[in-house]
């Protein structure tokens, strides 16, 4: 038998006889992969985290972890399965390379555990050879600390280039492996959970279209309605379809399973199986996404060629940045909901294979690392999404060719932003002026070769350059919204 049919196999069996003892534990307050975890408000209030052969019990009175720890310890030990390595009830404990601060309220990773990888990647950092498969070992241990803090992972991305091409090859590693595992030892002093961390009442919700995008906010939210969308995590609602495993499927066939001595891995490759929807998943619920408990915060356009999921990661990016601006939601928990489901899911998780989208999870990532803020992401449908009408102002403005360097076009969006009612007298002079400037600095092209400018002047050329290169600092990215507009 292998190592993870031992491993199921002491989870199923340590569940079931926790289940057994443990009667009156409900079993929503059994921590479960794909499942919410239970709040823990009331003295009276308990949790159990079971992992293979190790059980953790969770609550805010000493006596009622001790309780329930020997309730559980003696039901093993009647079965023969004798309990070692007890640890009293207490406010600091260690799991699993885990260290759980009661007092604190935080899971972060013990010192020992911290210390280890940092003097571990120093040699690598130094320029060490180092083959891939020696570095996928070293990364298996940094990616169990950075899943305390999971934007952390988007970090992680010419390590993975390098194992794939230099798997079995001991060379010096490229400079830009060195240079990411140089940033990953200072960032793992943020590697932490804050357990305490409470909701904000404000969520965010975003869309985009090919020309523009929107960022609203809602209001009138209770916190009970914001915790409840928000405890759920988009990638629960995919689950593997165990029917068309193609490994387990050709192993029933052969009557393999049947006798427990005859399971072997004689399968090679990987178990690759189609994805299926939970069906115990929860949707957002329609009343939170009346129209009339949301405002908008802004909307722009874009004029960038980017495809369309890229412009629906700026309008979350932009949303993210919009918060983090803001001190009082420091140290939050915010709900953002969007209708991009590779966006969604690509920055819940961390991490993704495209370096574009990458990109924008890094920024996302910096933003809430210095924050402090946790941003949980939900998908919902375009139907409901109220952010979609005014994502799409300037479609009859996107010309079907050359809407990125068509000037007409980006002068009259200008001008149609300026002429907003909501807009303070001080951003519509502001974004006059901006429309203006552009004027000049865009080139008019026609028939495909560039026109001469409209005027001569050298004054006039000397204003625009100056114009267009204090324009590249801001940090509007594909958006033409000047950044004092968010």
């Amino acid at each position: 038998m292998g190592f993870s049919w031992a491993f199921w196999l002491s989870q199923q069996v340590h569940s079931c006889i926790a289940r057994s003892e443990l009667s009156d534990v409900q079993p929503e307050q059994f921590i479960v992969d794909g499942m919410p975890p239970q709040n823990l408000l009331k003295p009276s209030d308990y949790a159990c985290m079971l992992y293979a052969d190790n059980a953790n019990h969770l609550a805010l009175s000493v006596e009622e972890v001790n309780l329930r720890r020997e309730q559980l310890s003696r039901g093993l030990n009647g079965r023969g399965l004798l309990t070692h390595e007890v640890i009293e009830g207490s406010e600091l404990v260690e799991s699993l390379g885990v260290e759980i601060a009661g007092f604190a309220g935080e899971a972060r990773p013990t010192p020992q555990r911290i210390s280890r990888i940092y003097n571990g990647l120093q040699p690598l950092i130094q320029g060490r050879p180092t083959s891939g498969k020696e570095l996928e070992r070293v990364l298996g241990h940094v990616t169990f600390v950075l899943l305390l803090r999971r934007p952390l992972l988007a970090a992680l991305n010419h390590c993975y280039a390098y194992i794939q091409k230099h798997y079995n090859d001991c060379i010096r590693m490229w400079y830009s492996v060195r240079d990411e595992l140089r940033r990953i030892a200072d960032l793992l002093i943020l590697a932490r959970c804050d357990l305490s961390m409470d909701w904000h009442t404000a969520p965010v919700q975003t869309d985009a279209s090919l020309s523009g995008y929107a960022v609203f906010e809602g209001v009138a939210f209770d916190h009970s309605e914001v915790e409840c969308v928000g405890e759920w995590d988009e990638r629960w609602r995919f689950r593997r379809a165990d029917v068309v495993a193609p490994r387990e499927s050709a192993l029933c066939a052969n009557g393999n399973l049947d006798d427990v001595s005859t399971v072997r891995p004689i399968a090679d490759g990987p178990i690759v199986g189609s994805a299926d929807l939970n069906p115990s998943f929860p949707e957002v619920p329609a009343s939170l996404l009346d129209a009339y408990r949301w405002r908008e915060c802004w909307s722009s356009f874009f004029h960038g060629s980017d495809p369309i999921h890229l412009k629906e990661a700026h309008a979350m990016l932009s949303g993210v940045k919009h918060v983090s601006r803001n001190k009082k939601r420091h140290g939050r928990r915010l709900l953002f909901l969007s209708d991009s489901m590779c966006c969604v899911l690509s920055f819940s998780k961390g991490r993704c294979v495209s370096q574009a989208l990458l990109r924008q999870c890094q920024r996302v990532a910096a933003e809430c690392l210095a924050a402090n803020l946790v941003v949980v992401w939900r998908w919902i449908p375009s139907e409901l999404n109220v952010a979609d009408a005014a994502s799409r102002r300037w479609e009859d403005l996107r010309a079907t060719q050359e809407r990125c360097i068509h000037g007409h076009w980006l002068d009259e969006a200008r001008a149609r932003r300026a002429a907003r009612p909501h807009r303070s007298p001080a951003s519509a002079q502001r974004l006059s002026a901006a429309a203006s400037v552009e004027a000049v600095a865009t080139p008019f092209w026609l028939g495909g070769k560039r026109a001469a400018s409209p005027s001569s002047d050298p004054r006039r050329v000397a204003a625009t350059g100056s114009a267009s290169s204090s324009s590249h600092d801001l940090p509007q990215s594909s958006a033409g919204l000047p950044a004092e507009d968010f």
